[in-house]
Order: C-alpha cells, then structure tokens, then sequence
C-alpha cells in the first residue's frame, strides 16, 4: 500500500511547473488526453452529421475547411502533450476550457456549412489562446525550451487575434 504523500507532494498535485518528457521514457496518454480525443471524435461526427444532413454543393468546402481546423486544434494540444509534463490544477482547467471550444465547434458544425461562422470563430480563438497560455507558462518554467515556446506563444497569440 502507498505511503500518504507529504505535504510538499501534495501541494505539487495543484500547482507545479511544466517540465520536459524524458527522451527515452515510455509515455503513456493521461486519462485527460483520452477525454480529450473522446470530445474530438464527437466534433469530427457532428460535422460529418451535419454535412449529411445538408450536403449541397456549395457545403464541401466549409466542411473540409471545418475538419482541418479541427484536426489542427488536437494536432497541436497533442504536440504539446508529447514535450511537455505537466497535470496540474490550472493545466486542467485550461484543457477543460478547450474541450469546451471544441464542443462549441461541434455544436456549431450545421451553422458553418450555412455561412454562420461567428460561433466557430469565436471557439477556436478560445483553443488558440488556451494554447498560447500554455505555451507562454512553458516559456517561463523551461529555460532550455524558450526559444521553441517563445515561437509558439507568439504564433498561437497571433492565431488568437486573427479568429476573433
């Protein structure tokens, strides 16, 4: 039976700073990245059942369109996942705040091959400045990783302000 954590240990489980992922240790998915591509999955089927729906020819496009902002949004939260451990409290508040926009991305999928883009706009610059957040808390707690989340900081910052 495992011993209780100290009280150190236990303040670790709030808050901690990221750090990088050992090279040649074996990475396993956290149960909050699986929900995470659970709520990905059900973005990628509400816009399928959207195009189904109402597939005309005008709506192909949006639809591909739809699916490679999607696809970009886990690629990128999956990049970070990959360099970067870090689980603690505001780490999850942040994924949970992009789980959300994703929702909101999905729910929105009929609007979109209509031309009603404000609410998808609105929720992917919601992922991006999740993720410039992430990055930037990153940029100040690894000093050998700075010029790398300095570049993505910046980038998903700007990615953030052109959406909205």
């Amino acid at each position: 039976m495992a011993a209780e954590p100290t009280p150190h240990e236990a303040q670790n489980r709030w808050r901690h700073a990221p750090s990088l992922h050992p090279i040649d240790a074996g990475r396993r998915a956290s149960w909050l990245e699986i929900f995470y591509d659970v709520v990905v999955a059900g973005t990628f089927i509400a816009a399928g059942k959207a195009l189904g729906d109402g597939s005309a020819t005008g709506t192909y496009m949006p639809f591909v369109l739809q699916l490679a902002a999607v696809f970009f949004a886990w690629n990128a939260f999956t990049f970070y996942q990959n360099r970067f451990a870090v689980d603690d409290l505001l780490h999850r508040v942040l994924v949970a705040a992009m789980m959300l926009a994703l929702a909101v991305l999905g729910l929105s999928a009929g609007r979109v091959l209509s031309g009603e883009t404000r609410a998808f706009s609105a929720a992917y610059a919601v992922i991006d400045a999740v993720l410039a957040t992430m990055y930037a808390r990153t940029f100040v707690s690894i000093e050998s990783a700075r010029s790398f989340t300095r570049y993505y900081a910046t980038a998903y910052a700007v990615g953030t302000a052109v959406w909205l």
